[in-house]
């Protein structure tokens, strides 16, 4: 006569056969979405090519990073290139000890701008070998050595460079947004961009000319009114000095200032963005 099987036995093999490949499939679904470091680029040169980096990192992996450019009313997206590297990139670095200084520019020939207590984390937004640019959680951007920190996240570089049909005038803005492969999907706001002429910047980095002494009488006699203080007020905002200002202040100087550089490197990948309207 032929013995049937336990009854414990059975539930016990049905377990391991359905039960349990289930519950490793919920151990390793991914909830959590892809890390961008940006560093917002809020200032370009009229007529030239615009690079636009951003470092993205996922724990599961990241399917695509993608731009959206809005120019002039009109909105279209584009594939961000992974930057070929021999190695990954950091995403998110610690402090190690107490006092690491952030330099408003690498080399530490800049100014100083915060120190940093130990076990700090910040996010990398561009490595320039052997010092990282790097983002605070309290929004200080700056340079620290590679050597002061320890890398907690990697990932890659993702790159695209706005061609000349986009940077010849108007308004301009961007979006980045990263895919992982379980569709989880990080973006960072709208990021406007400020478009300045070449002769704007040969004012900025050069000597302000002096105040003749009719201009300065005129000034003196000026009402102090409210409309006054208006047009003082919207002739401040609409002089790109006050936009080099605030690019400074957020980090973005060193990098706007050096863009041919960036432009010109071998090991920066590149790819081209040709929109027709």
């Amino acid at each position: 006569m032929k013995q049937m099987p336990n009854p414990e036995t059975m539930r016990r093999l049905v377990f391991a056969l359905l039960i349990l490949p289930l519950l490793a499939a919920a151990q390793v679904f991914d909830t959590i979405p892809p890390r961008i470091a940006h560093q917002p680029v809020r200032l370009g040169r009229v007529g030239k090519v615009l690079p636009i980096i951003a470092n993205v990192s996922d724990n599961g992996g990241v399917k695509s990073v993608r731009i959206t450019i809005q120019h002039e009313g009109q909105e279209v997206q584009h594939q961000m290139n992974q930057v070929k590297s021999e190695s990954s990139v950091p995403v998110v670095v610690q402090t190690g000890a107490e006092g690491v200084v952030v330099n408003s520019l690498p080399g530490g020939s800049g100014k100083s701008l915060a120190r940093l207590a130990a076990g700090e984390l910040l996010e990398v937004t561009l490595v320039r070998a052997p010092y990282y640019r790097i983002r605070t959680a309290a929004g200080v951007v700056g340079y620290v050595h590679a050597d002061e920190v320890q890398t907690v996240e990697s990932g890659a570089s993702y790159r695209v460079t706005l061609p000349v049909q986009l940077t010849a005038g108007g308004q301009l803005a961007y979006r980045i947004a990263a895919v992982d492969d379980f569709g989880n999907e990080s973006q960072t706001d709208m990021i406007p961009i400020r478009l300045i002429t070449d002769a704007e910047l040969a004012r900025l980095q050069g000597k302000k000319p002096a105040q003749t002494p009719a201009r300065a009488t005129e000034s003196a006699e000026a009402p102090a009114g409210p409309s006054g203080q208006n047009k003082s007020i919207k002739s401040v905002f609409s002089r790109p000095v006050f936009w080099i200002a605030a690019a400074a202040a957020g980090g973005g100087l060193y990098y706007f200032l050096s863009s041919g550089d960036e432009e010109s490197s071998d090991k920066k990948a590149s790819v081209g963005l040709v929109v027709g309207w």
